[in-house]
């Protein structure tokens, strides 16, 4: 897979505080895979219930790379991830 491009606008809590951006954070994205049914083989077979997590690493500003593969077997084992919010 290729870059991510994520286009996020900057929020401003008031008029002095500025929110920082994603992109100026600098920050990579960790994403917990696994479908929401036990039994979806059943019934489509083209999906799996069991999915390998995903990482994307922050390459500049708002491009993220992903980079599973390369990350260890966390990224490479199929399984089933519930309430991951990470960046």
């Amino acid at each position: 897979m290729g870059d991510i491009d994520l286009n996020i606008k900057a929020q401003r809590r008031s008029l002095t505080t500025p929110r920082p951006r994603l992109g100026d954070l600098r920050s990579n994205c960790y994403v917990g895979n696994g479908h929401v049914f036990d039994n979806v083989e059943e019934f489509d077979t083209t999906a799996t219930y069991r999915q390998p997590d995903q990482l994307f690493e922050n390459v500049k500003r708002d491009r993220f790379a992903e980079v599973s593969a390369s990350a260890g077997p966390a990224f490479t084992t199929a399984t089933v991830t519930r309430g991951v919010g990470a960046l």
